[in-house]
């Protein structure tokens, strides 16, 4: 048996016949496509959210604006652990910002040659945690020290979260 279907592309009517074994593959291979914790649910499905408080919150979408607010600004879980995860992860960088601005001494400037700007990163191998200098290199997501020790303080400040982040996060399924 051959399914029969017609294809508009451009204007032009295509006509197409799969037979239904190629059917049933493109079924079950859309089936089996990559989950990641950030899919659209059903209709009155139960998704998640990280609420004001911190906490992930479930609601089911209903397809008001609401839940089309929280999809669009990225703060939507099909999967509560993603959600749990992206929670921590964000209330961590924004108290390692906070942390940075708050113990800083003079304004970060880009432009300014031959000026230190400090970040912290993890060395996989070493298994520890260590600051790096920087003086033209500003990466998306980084949080920039004025000076060492302010990063070294935050290390210190921050070191059980920022190990979990680093060793333990997964940002999708």
């Amino acid at each position: 048996m051959k399914v029969s279907a017609i294809l508009e592309v451009n204007g032009k009517e295509i006509k197409l016949e799969i037979p239904e074994e190629e059917i049933k593959k493109l079924i079950e291979a859309s089936e089996k496509s990559k989950k990641t914790g950030y899919e659209r649910v059903d209709y009155n499905k139960d998704y998640y959210y990280v609420g004001w408080n911190g906490e992930v919150e479930i609601d089911d979408d209903a397809g008001d604006p609401t839940d089309d607010t929280f999809y669009d600004i990225a703060n939507y879980y099909s999967d509560k652990t993603v959600a749990q995860n992206n929670g921590r992860a964000d209330t961590l960088m924004r108290k390692l910002r906070r942390f940075a601005v708050k113990h800083r001494e003079k304004e970060l400037d880009w432009t300014i040659p031959h000026t230190y700007k400090h970040s912290i990163y993890y060395d996989h191998q070493d298994k520890a945690l260590y600051t790096y200098d920087n003086q033209v290199h500003q990466n998306l997501g980084s949080i920039y020290f004025d000076t060492k020790e302010t990063a070294k303080a935050a290390i210190e400040e921050f070191k059980d979260e920022l190990i979990w982040y680093f060793t333990e996060y997964k940002d999708s399924l």
